[in-house]
């Protein structure tokens, strides 16, 4: 198990309190909790694709990239995660934070 940090750094994965990432409760740190909903979505979007096929359909990345998403041992960058939903034809993001985005505008 990665160590738990409470500073804020570290891989997504440093901050599960209980359980198993991606399925883990976490400390609260909010670049953790999108990483965790993006790591679920990307889970069930891959049920029937190799991550292979989807990084290279996505162009900009490998399937080493994908995995370590899945496992949270990274932060996706913004243009990673473009990619992705666009090879996927669908939305990672949390239904949270899309609703949290138009309430601030």
């Amino acid at each position: 198990m990665v160590p738990r940090r409470t500073d804020g750094s570290g891989p997504p994965k440093s901050h599960v309190v209980l359980g198993e990432w991606p399925e883990a409760e976490l400390d609260g740190d909010p670049g953790a909790a999108y990483a965790q909903a993006i790591a679920r979505a990307l889970r069930d979007a891959l049920a029937d694709r190799s991550r292979r096929s989807v990084a290279r359909e996505a162009g900009v990345i490998t399937d080493v990239t994908i995995g370590a998403a899945l496992r949270g041992d990274n932060y996706l960058d913004i243009r990673t995660l473009a990619a992705l939903e666009a090879a996927l034809g669908i939305c990672l993001l949390p239904d949270w934070a899309k609703r949290r985005s138009r309430s601030q505008s």
